[in-house]
């Protein structure tokens, strides 16, 4: 009962940091999803809310030994699921502009929020039981940059309004629960006009698959 009300919270919490315009994005991404998923008789959707570590290429943004943390959540829908299958969704990223030694999924001086929009190709690596499978993926990701508006500008930089990376992930599923774990290789520049500025993140997470 404690694990399920603190679960609850942390959900609350997290939806409730997200800014109306991106809920709106993200709802409406939801949705388009979720329509998706029941036209096709082989499809399901996966939920899951898991930790975040950012990291900028350069160590000028984010120094040896330090990460941006944070926490997300995301749903990713499947289609036409057999060994290899498409696989599309969204994550919502929540991680401290400031770099740090610790991590702290929350509490963050100043946070950076991102919206990521990805698609590609999900696929059965192996089965151990026709409950426990062991999966991967590869997808591309548009990544959409939502920055507090104190740090809107920090010093003489910005933020693009958006960056493109692509995802390598592993996963577990057993009985419907899901664990997984994903790199995001940033392509394009995070901050205007400052080159290799790009983006990496290591997510991982646990959900549901229905």
């Amino acid at each position: 009962m404690i694990a399920s009300y603190s679960f609850k919270t942390f959900i609350l919490q997290a939806l409730g940091n997200i800014e109306q315009a991106t809920m709106k994005k993200l709802t409406c991404l939801l949705l388009f999803i979720f329509s998706c998923c029941i036209s096709h008789a082989q499809a399901g959707m996966q939920i899951y809310v898991g930790a975040s570590q950012a990291y900028n290429a350069l160590e000028e943004f984010t120094p040896l030994n330090q990460s941006h943390p944070g926490y997300h959540v995301g749903v990713d829908g499947r289609l036409n699921e057999g060994n290899m299958y498409f696989l599309f969704g969204a994550q919502f990223h929540n991680v401290s502009h400031e770099s740090r030694t610790e991590f702290e999924l929350m509490n963050h001086m100043h946070d950076l929020r991102w919206l990521k929009c990805r698609g590609g190709l999900g696929y059965h690596l192996f089965r151990l039981t026709k409950r426990f499978k062991v999966r991967g993926k590869t997808l591309a990701s548009l990544d959409l940059i939502y920055p507090e508006l104190a740090i809107a500008t920090f010093g003489p930089y910005r933020y693009n309004d958006a960056t493109f990376s692509g995802v390598l992930g592993l996963g577990i599923e057993l009985f419907g629960i899901t664990a997984d774990i994903e790199y995001h290789h940033g392509f394009i520049n995070a901050i205007h006009e400052v080159e290799e500025s790009t983006i990496n993140f290591w997510a991982v997470n646990a959900g549901f698959f229905f």
